[in-house]
């Protein structure tokens, strides 16, 4: 195993539809691998419970129809909803929702996992963001999380240390 291997590593997670929160997602990780941090892009229909508890994560969904969450993002929105209050301990989280202001549930999955993710015990490490498709959300997306700025172990709630 290399140091960069037993490094944590920020798991970008996303619930996506149309391809958006999954194009945001692997340019996040692209952008954490270049600032030296382990981090992996993660379709939810993958999502493993076990890997959160003292984890760095960031959850990219987007809210679909009627305030649902995507077809990948299904058994993940299940589970949080039933999650013991314990379930997030020691992870920090992120979450940054893709939504629609003519729909009437605008950005419903993304304000739900990031309430989610607090009740069940995570550490908010950035404040809810909320992307608008119906006006600019790739600027939306920059806002919440500049480039510029980058991800670094700041962001990522470790200080000065390595993540």
């Amino acid at each position: 195993l290399s140091l960069h291997d037993a490094l944590p590593i920020l798991r970008i997670f996303f619930g996506s539809q149309t391809g958006t929160a999954e194009e945001f997602a692997k340019m996040l990780a692209k952008d954490a691998r270049a600032q030296g941090i382990n981090a992996v892009a993660v379709d939810l229909e993958r999502f493993e419970p076990d890997v959160l508890p003292g984890s760095f994560a960031i959850f990219l969904v987007a809210t679909y129809g009627e305030g649902d969450p995507t077809d990948n993002a299904k058994q993940f929105h299940g589970w949080l909803a039933q999650a013991a209050a314990s379930s997030l301990e020691a992870c920090n989280f992120a979450v940054f929702g893709l939504g629609n202001t003519q729909y009437e549930h605008y950005n419903s999955e993304g304000k739900f996992v990031d309430h989610m993710c607090e009740k069940c015990g995570g550490k908010r490490m950035l404040q809810l963001g909320l992307g608008d498709d119906d006006k600019n959300i790739r600027g939306d997306f920059d806002e919440w999380m500049p480039y510029d700025n980058h991800i670094d172990n700041k962001t990522l709630g470790c200080g000065s240390r390595a993540c």
